[in-house]
């Protein structure tokens, strides 16, 4: 009875696995942008200046970096990054040059605008200005982005599937990231110093962050 039943049995069952239809493979990539408002305004300051020997050209660059940094430390919430700091000798015209580097930024750009304009009156140099994303901001709004770029990658799945006659069964190799190449934060760069005490203006528009995302979606009927 045994070698009388067991081929009987793959005859029943053969067919049955003949017929199924494989699953189909939709390869997605999908991105998402959402706009969102700056919260981390930044000041860029360049103390700088000349001299017939080096330690003069140092103090006075010492005397203008000082009146920043204090000035600095009245806005509440302020952050102050000291940069490069650097002495050397000019062959034309024939003196020393000195330079120091100062970043403020905070979100109060009201008061730090001000700072630039007292310090643009005091000889000081502003060469960046602007709006930018802080960390924090950026990490949320680059998971908001990611959320809608998953939602947006399923509902292409799921239209494509109804168009093939078939139905998503599962995602699989599903990859976050990187997101598409796009445009740095937006930074005014301050052109040209105004006059005595006259703050300068900056702009507060919306940036854009971008995530994409790519998937694997396994289609049956």
């Amino acid at each position: 009875m045994t070698f009388r039943w067991i081929p009987a049995l793959f005859l029943v069952l053969l067919p049955a696995a003949a017929l199924a239809a494989p699953a189909t493979m939709l390869h997605l990539t999908q991105s998402a942008t959402v706009l969102v408002k700056p919260d981390d305004f930044v000041v860029g300051f360049a103390a700088q200046a000349d001299a017939a020997d080096p330690a003069a050209a140092q103090a006075r660059v010492n005397t203008l970096a000082a009146a920043v940094l204090a000035e600095a430390g009245k806005v509440k919430g302020a952050q102050v990054d000291t940069g490069a700091y650097g002495v050397w000798h000019q062959a034309n015209p024939d003196n020393w040059h000195a330079s120091q580097t100062i970043t403020v930024h905070g979100a109060d750009a009201v008061a730090l605008l001000k700072l630039a304009g007292a310090a643009q009156a005091q000889g000081v140099t502003v060469q960046q200005l602007g709006w930018r994303l802080s960390p924090q901001a950026e990490l949320a709004a680059e998971e908001k982005a990611q959320v809608r770029a998953l939602a947006a990658l399923k509902t292409r799945a799921q239209q494509a599937a109804q168009v093939l006659g078939l139905h998503v069964a599962y995602f699989r190799e599903v990859t976050l990231g990187p997101p598409p190449v796009s445009p740095g934060p937006r930074v005014l760069m301050a052109l040209a110093a105004p006059g005595p005490g006259v703050a300068p203006v900056a702009a507060h528009g919306e940036q854009s962050v971008s995530q994409s995302v790519s998937a694997v979606a396994v289609l049956e009927p």
